[in-house]
């Protein structure tokens, strides 16, 4: 819903950085801090279009059995939990080199 602002990526990068469970006060204050207007967010997030966008993604995700974030996909083999910076550029240069 906040890609309706234009802020998608900023809110998405915020809510990844912080620590522990996520709840509707720590996400609303993110965007607020972000100068998201809450009361468009609140009612984007009721369109039926964003629910659309959204069981989209979790039908692709439960079709290629991927259970948590993150996860990366990189020339067809799927990559869960969080890789070391090395190690992620090390599966992208193999892979490149096996293309």
């Amino acid at each position: 819903a906040a890609k309706e602002q234009g802020k998608y990526f900023a809110l998405h990068s915020a809510l990844m950085s912080m620590q522990g469970n996520l709840d509707e006060e720590k996400i609303f204050q993110a965007a607020s801090n972000l100068k998201i207007d809450i009361k468009k967010l609140k009612k984007d997030m009721n369109k039926i279009s964003i629910e659309e966008i959204l069981q989209e993604n979790e039908d692709l995700a439960r079709k290629l059995n991927i259970r948590g974030t993150p996860t990366f996909i990189i020339n067809g083999k799927i990559y869960a939990g969080a890789l070391e910076l090395s190690k992620l550029k090390a599966i992208i240069n193999e892979s490149i080199n096996d293309s």
